[in-house]
């Protein structure tokens, strides 16, 4: 522990793993920097978890950030799918030099990169998939759409904290929208409705997707008292302009779907937590107007067999 120089009897620094610290409610905000290219995907929700169930916050505790969710949207790029299949190629581990075991076709194509996107083209608005807040408190009544508390408990730590709701599934239904992919570019940077309003009233064109960007937005903190609220966000609807810390992830398909003028694109996403690791996986399907379902895309990275983080 040390004090802060200027103003020793204000602000202390507790320097400790999470687990070494047990009960005591010593601090009024927690600060962390978890947040990865598509919200949750450094694992801030069991990380932050571990600090609530810790003890180590006080009733009325802040947490910055307080709440941040996850976006999807499809993109089409052959350099993107290109540069991860070509992955298939290199040695499963860095360190085991040009004679290792290749990466593999199947693990290079349902694996996620983080990606600084210019030769792409984000064909739809990006959606929201997964929402978490913190602390996640049991007495809050208010809860969103995948069942994460919003605000703290009013007992604080009397009550422990339910068991944290990060194994999660969604389902996305992109509809044609032949304008938008002008507006977001290449999917990294704000939206430019300027831009959209060029395409509006061409005629609409068979689109080739190669797989989609992740995205996040989240809130830092906002005020009790005048509602107002600090963000950070990649999401091209709420780019936070000027930021490079971070890019999207990129969560290729094995192999690239056209949707065909007037079709939409459903996707299911799942986020998996299995005792020590944690991953995603992903499928989509194509369904006309009539409801037909003309491809599919068969299930990525099922049980994490490519791609996992450990906890």
């Amino acid at each position: 522990m040390r004090s802060i120089d200027n103003h020793p009897e204000i602000v202390k620094l507790y320097s400790k793993m999470v687990g070494q610290q047990k009960g005591g409610g010593v601090a009024d905000i927690i600060v962390s920097e978890l947040l990865g290219s598509f919200g949750d995907n450094e694992l801030s929700p069991e990380c932050l978890d571990g600090v609530e169930r810790s003890g180590l916050m006080k009733p009325d505790c802040i947490s910055i950030p307080s709440r941040y969710t996850s976006y999807l949207a499809p993109v089409s790029s052959l350099r993107l799918h290109a540069e991860a299949k070509a992955q298939a190629y290199s040695p499963s581990s860095p360190t085991d030099g040009p004679a290792g075991q290749p990466f593999g076709i199947q693990r290079a194509l349902e694996t996620a990169y983080v990606v600084r996107c210019h030769a792409s083209s984000q064909t739809h608005q990006e959606q929201k998939c997964f929402t978490f807040s913190h602390p996640n408190n049991p007495t809050s009544a208010k809860t969103n759409n995948n069942n994460n508390t919003a605000t703290p408990a009013e007992d604080g730590n009397k009550t422990p904290p339910p068991p944290l709701q990060s194994d999660k599934f969604t389902q996305l239904t992109f509809d044609t929208d032949p304008s938008y992919g002008t507006g977001a570019s290449s999917g990294y940077g704000p939206y430019d409705a300027s831009n959209a309003a060029l395409s509006v009233g061409t005629t609409p064109t068979p689109v080739t997707i190669h797989g989609f960007l992740g995205t996040f937005h989240a809130s830092l903190y906002k005020s009790t008292q005048n509602q107002m609220e600090s963000t950070i966000s990649i999401a091209p609807a709420s780019f936070s302009r000027g930021m490079f810390s971070w890019f999207p992830l990129y969560f290729p398909l094995r192999e690239p779907m056209t949707i065909p003028v007037g079709a939409k694109l459903k996707v299911s996403f799942w986020r998996r937590l299995e005792n020590d690791k944690v991953w995603y996986e992903w499928c989509a399907e194509v369904v006309m107007k009539d409801g037909s379902v003309v491809a599919t895309s068969g299930m990525h990275n099922p049980n994490g067999r490519s791609y996992f983080v450990k906890l």
